[in-house]
């Protein structure tokens, strides 16, 4: 199973290494709004019709990042990413998600194994031109990187690659990034900072 959850441990319990059923039981296990954490199935379920409401909507492209974190046990890594592959094309989400994560070995093996789905290396250190030469189609860049690096943006356009910031909740920080022409902006705030933009 995957579950999605911003740390790797539930209240001491490693998630990687705890039986599902001895997760579930636990009292953190549920959320503030008492919805339980949810396995990756369901949530992208649940965010595939939010998109394809959104879109209709609003008629933007609003995309969802999933930030991976790699395993500790190595063994547990490329089983994980097996499972990802089967979750993302069981819930029908290829035009709706891009994979993103600091993990080398798990961006190029996404990259390879599904080149239509964007997956995009986190990094503050690595140059565009090398991170192409490693069959990754997209880069995300904290705004404070490319406030240092802003030629990075158009070293990456000129390689056919997408530069995202994360994470921006800040509508001024949107608005200048918007102008660097970086691609894709990673908020928490999605509908609030699209509305702010239109309003520019």
């Amino acid at each position: 199973h995957i579950i999605l959850y911003s740390r790797d441990n539930l209240e001491g319990l490693i998630i990687e290494e705890t039986p599902l059923k001895e997760l579930a039981a636990h009292p953190a296990f549920n959320t503030r709004d008492g919805n339980a954490v949810p396995e990756i199935n369901k949530f992208f379920a649940a965010a595939k019709k939010e998109l394809d409401q959104q879109q209709a909507a609003r008629n933007h492209n609003t995309r969802l990042i999933c930030e991976i974190k790699a395993p500790k046990n190595p063994d547990f890594c490329d089983i994980f990413i097996e499972e990802l592959i089967k979750a993302v094309e069981e819930g029908q989400m290829r035009n709706y998600i891009t994979l993103a994560s600091d993990d080398l070995h798990i961006c190029k093996t996404l990259a390879a194994r599904m080149p239509d789905i964007p997956v995009a290396l986190i990094t503050s250190k690595m140059p565009p031109t090398k991170i192409s030469e490693m069959g990754i189609s997209d880069i995300c860049y904290s705004f404070k990187t490319l406030l240092e690096h802003p030629e990075w943006i158009d070293e990456a356009h000129k390689k056919d690659m997408k530069v995202y910031a994360s994470i921006v909740d800040d509508p001024e920080f949107v608005h200048k990034l918007a102008m660097m022409k970086v691609d894709a902006i990673v908020t928490n705030l999605p509908l609030d900072m699209q509305e702010w933009l239109e309003k520019k």
